[in-house]
């Protein structure tokens, strides 16, 4: 069960990423195509996690290395994320900012273990 939640948290925390990728979008036009390469990027990943959950659970083949088993962290995470991204709805960070974000995020460890496992 706990299982689950980790894999519905990770799916998340891949949608959560996106949509606060797409918003850096509208900062600098030169930098539009990057942002919006990884945002679809993110989205795949969870459209990954979410075809091995959907195909692989019922099997009992499912990796679990796939997932951070540390849901809570996955929660703080997608806490932290969510709160990113309804502040940049109002106020869109600085171009130095949003790539400080993006590098942040793209080295803690659900990203780290998705690539990992991939």
């Amino acid at each position: 069960m706990k299982a689950c939640l980790a894999i519905d948290e990770s799916i998340k925390l891949e949608l959560n990423v996106g949509k606060l990728y797409s918003l850096f979008q509208n900062i600098n036009k030169d930098d539009y195509d990057f942002w919006w390469n990884i945002s679809i990027e993110e989205d795949n990943h969870a459209a990954l996690i979410r075809s091995g959950k959907e195909y692989f659970i019922p099997l009992g083949k499912f990796p679990e290395s796939m997932v951070l088993k540390d849901y809570d962290r996955l929660r703080q995470m997608n806490g932290y994320i969510e709160e990113l991204i309804v502040k940049y709805q109002k106020s869109l960070p600085s171009r130095e900012e949003a790539f400080n974000i993006a590098l942040f995020l793209e080295l803690n460890a659900g990203e780290l273990h998705f690539q990992d496992f991939l």
